[in-house]
């Protein structure tokens, strides 16, 4: 007699454990129950939290600060509120905070420092994963962030020399480095777009492939 009833304890415990529903609460935290999960205000039920996996980095992607290329933008910026040398931005309650460093679902921006030179960097996202990062640079600057670059990433595959010049028509001797592999590209130029900023740009291939064929979609559209 005493075989059954175990019998049927044992029954009854596995039908309790296979109909159980994980479900979340107003605070976030994930519990079991045999009842269905509660309903949010419209009618649609409370999805149970999903358990993130830690962020695994592609082999031979660029890094900066933590950073990786693919990362999602709660990925970056869990690190950002870390190491942002913002100090508006730190004393800031968290929600505030979060909405001041990534505005929108596409980007981040924060300050962060390269060899003590402190730098705006702006993090860029695309269906949802990091693509590119680009960070503006003093010009008087770019030798001391190349040599930084020189050591994190080892010597650039090339690099160019070129003469620009401004408005006025004065010209400067404008310097870029490049390293490349087959995960994306790493840039600093002396100046960018103005003879007072400099650049310095981390693109995934992914990025550098859309911005590619946006280049060959301008080039083949009608003209006015």
């Amino acid at each position: 007699m005493r075989f059954w009833i175990i019998v049927f304890t044992l029954i009854l415990l596995s039908f309790s454990v296979v109909s159980a529903e994980m479900c979340t609460n107003a605070k976030g935290e994930t519990y079991y129950t045999n009842k269905k999960c509660p309903s949010n205000t419209d009618g649609t039920q409370q999805p149970a939290q999903m358990v993130s996996k830690p962020f695994q980095p592609r082999p031979d992607s660029f890094e900066f600060r933590g950073v990786y290329m693919g990362m999602s933008i709660d990925q970056v910026y869990a690190i950002l509120r870390k190491t942002d040398k913002n100090t508006a931005t730190r004393v800031m309650e968290e929600e505030w905070r979060r909405k001041t460093v990534c505005p929108t679902g596409t980007s981040c921006l924060a300050k962060t420092d390269i060899r003590g030179i402190l730098v705006w960097a702006s993090y860029d996202f695309e269906d949802g994963i990091l693509s590119s990062i680009s960070i503006d640079i003093d010009p008087s600057d770019y030798a001391t962030l190349k040599d930084a670059l020189i050591g994190k990433y080892g010597k650039p595959i090339s690099v160019y020399r070129n003469i620009v010049q401004n408005a006025m028509g004065v010209k400067y001797d404008n310097e870029t480095a490049l390293w490349r592999n087959a995960k994306g590209d790493v840039s600093i130029r002396r100046y960018g777009f103005r003879v007072d900023i400099g650049k310095i740009d981390i693109e995934s291939k992914e990025h550098l492939l859309k911005a590619s064929q946006r280049q060959e979609a301008n080039k083949t559209a009608p003209g006015f």
